[in-house]
């Protein structure tokens, strides 16, 4: 009887002391779980070894707890259950935060139509072939230089034949020709401030200066005239717009095709500031 009971006790002494080991085992595993994180998408397996199942992966940077290890493969918890990946694309160092990529800003169309505000000036009576200078005036009024057509038509250079050095003829009479923008650049730059011959511009240059707010002076083979200059005030996407200084009409419309035919046939003459 005593052996018996004695045989029942080291029996249960020896359960307890199993179900300790087990505890211990089990809080071990728990408490050696080391946190990873994936370097490249993973396939998650059913053992330690390629050849054993797939039953799902896992993608990079995600983060995992190895609960043991079997030769290079960890054992993990996925789905409940234990599974395997493999630890050749395991790091222990966190992935740095992904800074959100801000959307690149999206670029401000092109403005379609510019018209600038520049005062309206006559040439007639006094000045029947002045339209360079009267056409000048307006420019440099909008500028904001205290400026008027006689002051501008006393102070003008004159020449006797070359109109790149001074108006040719007399503007107050019927018997005047032209003068060209490098006889002009002086007196420009004395109201302006600065002086720009735009002579030969194309399209986009004339506009990029109607956007910069600054009117030009243009020749051209228009209204009649084998010689006339006017203000150029603005642009559409098919049009540009001018003061005309005989005309005495402002913001007049004039297609592209035409004003580039009218402004190519004096060598694209232009002036500004």
């Amino acid at each position: 009887m005593g052996k018996i009971k004695s045989n029942r006790l080291s029996q249960f002494i020896l359960g307890v002391v199993v179900i300790l080991l087990l505890c211990t085992i089990s809080t071990a595993s728990v408490s050696a779980a080391t946190t990873y994180y994936t370097t490249a998408d993973l396939t998650v397996r059913t053992g330690p070894g390629t050849n054993y199942k797939a039953v799902g992966w896992l993608k990079k940077n995600a983060k995992i707890s190895s609960l043991a290890k079997s030769g290079k493969w960890h054992r993990i918890t996925f789905n409940k259950k234990n599974a395997y990946i493999s630890g050749s694309y395991l790091t222990t160092k966190a992935p740095k935060p992904v800074t959100p990529v801000k959307p690149k800003p999206k670029p401000t169309p092109a403005t379609t139509k510019v018209l600038l505000n520049v005062p309206l000036i006559a040439q007639r009576p006094d000045l029947p072939t002045g339209c360079e200078i009267v056409s000048l005036t307006m420019v440099l009024k909008y500028k904001g230089a205290k400026v008027d057509k006689a002051k501008l038509a006393r102070e003008m250079p004159r020449h006797a034949s070359d109109p790149n050095r001074g108006y040719v003829g007399n503007p107050y009479t019927s018997k005047g020709y032209t003068i060209y923008p490098p006889a002009l650049m002086n007196l420009t730059k004395k109201y302006a401030g600065s002086a720009v011959n735009m002579t030969g511009a194309s399209n986009a240059t004339l506009e990029a200066k109607l956007r910069a707010g600054r009117p030009i002076v243009t020749w051209v083979k228009l209204g009649g005239f084998n010689v006339h200059c006017v203000a150029l005030t603005g642009y559409d996407s098919g049009n540009y717009y001018y003061n005309d200084p005989w005309t005495n009409k402002k913001n007049v419309k004039i297609s592209k095709t035409a004003f580039n035919k009218a402004f190519s046939a004096l060598s694209k003459r232009a002036l500004s500031y």
